[in-house]
């Protein structure tokens, strides 16, 4: 299954609560995602299953997100601090 970056921290949702996923800005997408292909949208903090569907009028491809597939990724969280950030593979020197 095709995996796809998007930003989940963003206004990115349509008013049917659908993920923005590629546009016009985004031409290497346009050429190899399909209406209806089921792909995996991910970020830092979590992945989800959605299937695609193409707006003609906007020229964007829009992902319905499959809630019941959700996982979060494991982050780091110091004790006290109330912050939670992504686990780092090579923390930053």
């Amino acid at each position: 299954m095709r995996r796809v970056y998007v930003d989940f921290n963003t206004k990115n949702m349509d008013h049917r609560e659908r993920v923005y996923v590629a546009g016009p800005e985004h031409p290497e997408l346009l050429d190899v995602l399909k209406e209806g292909e089921r792909v995996v949208l991910y970020d830092e903090e979590m992945e989800m299953e959605a299937v695609l569907e193409y707006e003609p009028s906007s020229g964007k491809f829009l992902g319905v997100v499959d809630l019941s597939t959700l996982k979060d990724f494991p982050t780091d969280t110091e004790p006290g601090s109330g912050s939670t950030q992504p686990k780092e593979e090579h923390p930053k020197p």
